[in-house]
């Protein structure tokens, strides 16, 4: 009897050791999961799960994360008061030679996403030439209608964008000047604002 009795309280530390084990693996992966970006970035497999996600930061990560400076020297001048200090290049592939295909991006709110050739140069336009970037948007699982500002830099000053509320449109910029142009996209959201690929035109 003693014997089956010791049998039955090592058969419930095992379970009891099991379930605790998992418990705190499950966490640590909660945590990593919730662990905000740092910037705007490439949509790739490691942050997928991120879409339309809201940001969560908890307590112990508050004195984690340091404000990132990763700035463009593309940008050399603002038309405002706002800078930006986390800025992403994007080089984008072409389809032809007006044509080129934006991919998927994950935009936090502040870190403009700037799009640029392969050589990482702009777009050499002419006044009356047009500017066409259609964009559509991941559904957000927080809110209804984040905003996404586009915007473009001509010459190296970067020019205040316009907000788009809906899922999907088209941003049109006629060329007012002659110059090197480039398009950037950010995210006036405060939670992960994600692009689909689109597409710009020139």
């Amino acid at each position: 009897m003693k014997k089956l009795k010791y049998i039955i309280v090592g058969i419930l530390i095992v379970i009891i050791l099991l379930f605790v084990f998992n418990y705190a693996n499950l966490g640590r992966k909660g945590l990593d999961s919730e662990r905000p970006l740092t910037t705007s970035q490439l949509v790739t497999k490691n942050n997928r799960e991120l879409i339309g996600k809201g940001i969560s930061i908890n307590a112990d990560q508050v004195n984690i994360h340091t404000v990132v400076e990763n700035k463009s020297e593309i940008i050399r001048e603002y038309d405002s008061n706002i800078t930006y200090d986390n800025v992403t290049e994007i080089v984008l592939k072409s389809n032809s030679e007006n044509e080129y295909t934006t991919p998927e991006i994950i935009l936090i709110n502040g870190a403009p996403c700037i799009f640029t050739k392969d050589d990482g140069s702009g777009w050499t336009l002419s006044k009356g030439d047009v500017i066409s970037f259609e964009y559509e948007k991941y559904p957000s699982e927080i809110i209804d209608e984040q905003v996404l500002v586009i915007g473009y830099i001509l010459n190296g000053k970067l020019y205040s964008g316009e907000a788009f509320g809906d899922l999907d449109g088209e941003y049109k910029l006629e060329v007012k000047a002659d110059g090197e142009y480039f398009i950037y996209v950010t995210s006036a959201s405060s939670d992960y604002l994600t692009l689909r690929e689109g597409s710009l035109k020139f």
